[in-house]
């Protein structure tokens, strides 16, 4: 006795965790019916279809109550009154549909085709098909429901419809390649000018076309009663998502900062104004990265460059290339004042004349600028130096209203700097105060630059940018070996 019950608690068991397509089969064979189980899932509802054959000892209402007596299924629908017929479950790991399909047949094809003719918006027949439906004597109410089912799981309205009806997708895609084309989006097109003259040129969009879909599917419907829909496809214009208005709003000045270089000998003058050439122009993609050696490349004399003075380990020497580091400093402050993200810069080994301490940018073969845009908008980036002062701006999505940064730099500490003597090799014509003087010397300092952000006129909050040392540049005086004055 022990033992029969111990077996009956092992069917029941192996009934309660078998798939649900196995439990199904089983369950019906035990109810004397025969059965085959369908293993095809719709991708789109998550459900299994069980097709049997009734026989004379079966009890449909039994068959019915096996699947309402199994906790994780979900009756679809139920045909279990015919003869023969389909019972359709799905689990509830996933969002049950017996909401939308509870009162629909369960797969039964219409006996006939629906004949569908399709018209173009002036008149004309453009295509007559024939499509079966997926489900048995549903209303033009019950279509809308699947349909609005399907779509709020992300189906257009074409895939949608195509689950009610076979073939309706195949048609609407073959329209579409006929009648549709897409929008055209707006154009700015960004050139070099003179400061005070317009950069920018804005090509309008153009309408794109495509077809009323849900229109189509909701005509395709209304023929279910007389199984014969007479679809008008109608065209709907659609506009391009970027408008020359947009454009505009979007490529507004942004911040800028200028230097000054009047002062400058001939050879510098010439690499500023070289390498802003090369900057002048560049457009910074959304999310894209601005690298300063790779925008103006090498600084060599086979390009252009000419020697001048460049400041070397805090002393200044002559090479190719001088006074290209005054355009990185002014490029750099201009990102800073723009509230770009500077992903690289690097102080010099000394201070330089034209911008206040921790606001300088070196550059070199073996060090970049490189800076990140952030503004979710394309970048241009405008470059002008007329030979007294190189101004570089940044045009595109503007700063905030009433938002303004003001760039603060603290000397926290001035390091003296000292005077080297030097003995007249016979180079140099010493005057008779018996010393000349090379050169001037510079002290160094240790400093702090900061951005303070304003609102409104207000301080909202100030954020440190970075810490640097600066070396001293020491004085240069040559004086004759017979000299014993001090200096």
């Amino acid at each position: 006795m022990l033992f029969k019950y111990f077996v009956i608690a092992l069917q029941i068991l192996a009934a309660l965790f078998a798939p649900p397509a196995r439990f199904l089969e089983r369950a019906l064979k035990n109810a004397g019916t025969s059965a085959y189980v369908s293993e095809r899932f719709s991708k789109y509802t998550n459900a299994k279809t069980v097709s049997y054959t009734l026989t004379e000892n079966a009890d449909a209402a039994y068959i019915t109550g096996l699947l309402k007596r199994r906790t994780n299924i979900d009756i679809v629908s139920d045909d279990s009154a015919e003869e023969t017929g389909r019972l359709t479950y799905a689990s509830y790991e996933r969002a049950p549909i017996a909401d939308c399909l509870g009162a629909v047949g369960g797969g039964y094809p219409f006996s006939a085709p629906m004949r569908v003719s399709y018209y173009g918006e002036s008149g004309g027949l453009l295509k007559r098909s024939a499509y079966y439906c997926n489900y048995r004597g549903i209303t033009r109410a019950e279509g809308m429901k699947i349909m609005r089912h399907f779509e709020t799981r992300g189906l257009g309205a074409v895939d949608a419809t195509a689950e009610i009806f076979n073939g309706f997708k195949g048609d609407i895609e073959k329209f579409r390649r006929e009648f549709c084309f897409p929008a055209k989006n707006a154009e700015v097109i960004f050139r070099s000018a003179k400061e005070g003259m317009s950069r920018f040129e804005y090509v309008e969009g153009e309408y794109g076309a495509a077809i009323d879909e849900r229109a189509a599917a909701a005509a395709l419907l209304d023929g279910i009663k007389t199984n014969d829909a007479e679809i008008t496809l109608k065209i709907l214009k659609i506009p391009p998502t970027l408008t020359a208005a947009k454009l505009r709003e979007i490529t507004k000045r942004r911040a800028g900062f200028s230097t000054g270089y009047g002062n400058s000998k001939p050879e510098r003058k010439f690499n500023i104004e070289l390498a802003a050439k090369y900057i002048d122009g560049t457009v910074i993609p959304a999310g894209g990265v601005f690298s300063f050696n790779e925008t103006v490349g090498k600084r060599t004399a086979d390009r252009g460059f000419k020697r001048a003075p460049v400041i070397f380990d805090g002393q200044l020497i002559e090479d190719i290339g001088g006074g290209v580091c005054q355009v990185s400093t002014t490029l750099y402050n201009a990102a800073l004042y723009a509230d770009l993200e500077i992903l690289h810069a690097k102080r010099h080994s000394s201070m330089v004349g034209y911008v206040r301490p921790s606001f300088d940018a070196m550059v070199s073969e073996f060090n970049d600028l490189t800076i990140g845009n952030n503004t979710g908008c394309p970048l241009y980036v405008c470059a002008y130096a007329d030979g007294a002062r190189l101004k570089i701006e940044f045009f595109g999505k503007p700063m905030d209203r009433g938002v303004e940064i003001r760039l603060r730099s603290e000397v926290r500490e001035v390091i003296k700097h000292t005077d080297s003597v030097i003995i007249n090799d016979g180079s140099h014509e010493i005057p008779e105060s018996g010393a000349l003087r090379l050169s001037n010397g510079a002290n160094g300092c240790v400093s702090e630059g900061y951005a303070d952000y304003y609102s409104g006129g207000a301080l909202v909050r100030s954020q440190k940018i970075r810490g640097d040392i600066y070396k001293p540049m020491n004085g240069i005086i040559v004086k004759n070996a017979s000299s014993s004055e001090a200096f």
